[in-house]
């Protein structure tokens, strides 16, 4: 799958795929929310201290 038909499937433009590829540590949760859905991925937070904070769904 291309950058491109990523970012149309998840709904988000390729440059947000291309931030998230590239580790870039700017990009917006809610495209990185946006991108695992896309992929049927879970998306889960840990802090630096091991804790796992699951983000909110709306």
């Amino acid at each position: 799958m291309t950058q491109a038909e990523l970012a149309l499937l998840a709904g988000v433009g390729r440059s947000t795929v291309q931030s998230i590829e590239g580790g870039k540590e700017t990009s917006q949760l809610d495209g990185v929310r946006a991108v695992a859905d896309a992929l049927g991925c879970d998306l889960s937070l840990i802090t630096r201290a091991g804790i796992v904070v699951e983000p909110d769904r709306e």
